[in-house]
């Protein structure tokens, strides 16, 4: 793994790569993204807003900008309205809203809402925000719901969102959002991760409870039912009592994975988004140093007592630990306690509003799965003609050694969590 000084060289590298590269736009990239692995968020922004403006039919750079500014907004930067407005003006020429779903029109809309909220001058912003959502969802409903555009569209939806997927990663929340968003009575969002609540440290840092509605399909039918699946927000503080109090009576459901499982899942999606350099294997590892796993951990949930967001325990981790192996795995094993975070949810929702699913059952039983989820959100079933599971990635199996040691570290919060809840996993 790379020293502080290392990783310098490589951003020094980069720059002077920029001078005679035929394609500089990917030489922004692989800068931003080593910004990003760093957590260097503002620096990512700047890189990633260069290679948009050199090639700006990359459309995947949207999804990175969205997050980058949800980041920033929750640690409250300095710079935040700077990069809301080099957004619009940089990303709004390239964009079609009749053709696009996902996140340019949340992008969008998000940088407008930002600058909404400074002096009087900015408000009309809001409303432009509000604009390119209602755009996006007509262009996206229409074909499908020519009968909801027409007698149930409005201008302004005041009715809460009907569920949320809270987590956990790569437990299988995408897979079971793109089956939930094929039932016809089940209207989904522009992007399934909506990250409203990412990076929020205490009430009202910014939201509100009509700006959260806006981000969702401007339809009035009881008939349908509509939700988003943000896994971060299962370990986000406080954030189980602000929807309670926003939304009483919305339905929660928790996807668990075998901790094991998750947690070197976990790891190397984290591998994937990485620049290269930074890029590590557990090939050949078969044990890790517990007491540091435990130090992290700990350290990781005492931050999140005390309301610290997720995001800010992300960024007061270093990105990299040379040359060792255990703490660079140990943010993902800490994630993997869940016993840790699933209290606030119960604390505050009654336990009929919240469905916990085992991801196994998801992925090896899916219909049984489904049909238990539409019974816990009151709707018919609807069988799909296949089950893909999305969002894979390949990687190559954990020793033995690793494995067994990693079994037995979780076994007393596996315990505790049966306990709780009163359900075996079997892990």
């Amino acid at each position: 793994m790379p020293t502080h000084s290392h990783t310098q060289a490589v951003l020094d590298h980069y720059q002077r790569a920029l001078t005679f590269c035929p394609q500089p736009a990917k030489i922004q990239e692989r800068i931003a993204g080593l910004h990003w692995t760093l957590w260097d968020i503002p620096q990512a922004m700047e890189h990633y807003l260069q290679a948009h403006a050199l090639n700006p039919q990359a459309q995947w750079h949207h999804w990175r900008l969205y997050f980058c500014l949800q980041r920033l907004a929750g640690r409250e930067s300095p710079r935040l309205l700077e990069f809301c407005q080099r957004i619009v003006d940089l990303v709004k020429p390239n964009t079609h809203y009749d053709a696009n779903r996902g996140f340019t029109p949340l992008l969008l809309s998000t940088a407008y809402r930002y600058l909404g909220k400074g002096d009087v001058a900015t408000q009309g912003q809001a409303q432009r925000a509000r604009t390119i959502l209602h755009q996006s969802y007509r262009a996206i409903l229409e074909p499908d719901y020519p009968e909801l555009i027409n007698h149930a569209w409005t201008e302004r939806r005041n009715h809460p969102p009907n569920f949320l997927i809270i987590g956990v990663w790569k437990c299988g929340t995408t897979s079971l959002y793109h089956y939930l968003s094929q039932h016809p009575q089940i209207l989904p969002t522009l992007a399934k991760e909506l990250h409203y609540f990412t990076g929020v440290t205490h009430w009202q840092q910014g939201k509100t409870f009509a700006d959260y509605l806006d981000y969702f399909p401007p339809i009035d039918n009881p008939n349908y039912q509509t939700g988003e699946a943000t896994p971060g927000y299962i370990i986000q503080p406080n954030l189980a009592k602000y929807l309670r109090h926003w939304f009483p009576e919305i339905k929660i459901i928790i996807l668990l994975r075998n901790p094991v499982k998750r947690a070197i899942s976990n790891f190397y999606m984290r591998q994937s988004l990485s620049d290269p350099i930074f890029a590590q294997t557990l090939d050949g590892v078969t044990h890790i140093d517990l007491g540091k796993v435990d130090a992290i951990a700990n350290q990781i949930y005492g931050d999140l007592e005390t309301g610290v967001s997720w995001i800010q325990c992300l960024v007061k981790q270093p990105a990299i630990y040379p040359n060792d192996i255990s703490l660079n795995l140990a943010l993902h094993l800490a994630f993997s306690q869940y016993i840790r975070y699933l209290p606030q949810w119960f604390e505050q929702f009654p336990r009929e509003q919240i469905l916990v699913l085992r991801s196994e059952d998801l992925f090896q039983n899916t219909p049984a799965t489904l049909q238990q989820i539409y019974n816990f959100l009151g709707l018919e079933h609807h069988p799909l003609p296949e089950y893909r599971n999305l969002n894979q990635r390949k990687y190559n199996a954990i020793s033995p050694g690793l494995h067994q040691q990693l079994t037995q570290y979780f076994q007393p919060y596996n315990e505790k969590l049966e306990d709780y809840l009163g359900q075996k996993f079997n892990w």
